[in-house]
């Protein structure tokens, strides 16, 4: 079994290059709007994700629960695979689908918390 290595919230072009050298699979930045903490604008992730080797997967993390707002992230920065951080109560399996027929072949990830209520 191999291991998949993803890494979040790269910061700049730099950060990218070094990760994707030392093997990193999965190069992540946080992007949206301001609304959250950390986030970084569209623009700053498209200049982050063109400095990434083909050797590495851009992957756009959206806390978004606006389906706009995603489809806007996917269109701003074109990622190899999309994840979803919004909780399924805020961002639906619906919406989800719709993101898939809007943009074929976009692979895309969600974050599912597990909760032990005992």
């Amino acid at each position: 079994m191999s291991v998949l290595v993803q890494i979040f919230e790269v910061q700049n072009p730099e950060e990218a290059v070094a990760l994707a050298q030392l093997g990193v699979d999965h190069i992540g930045v946080l992007v949206g709007d301001g609304r959250f903490p950390r986030e970084l604008s569209p623009a700053h992730a498209k200049a982050i994700f063109a400095a990434v080797p083909p050797i590495a997967k851009r992957v756009a993390l959206s806390l978004s629960e606006r389906s706009e707002a995603v489809a806007g992230i996917i269109e701003a920065t074109r990622p190899d695979i999309l994840q979803l951080q919004a909780g399924v109560e805020d961002f639906s399996v619906e919406m989800t689908r719709a993101l898939k027929e809007a943009f074929p072949g976009m692979p895309i990830m969600r974050a599912i918390p597990v909760i032990d209520e005992t």
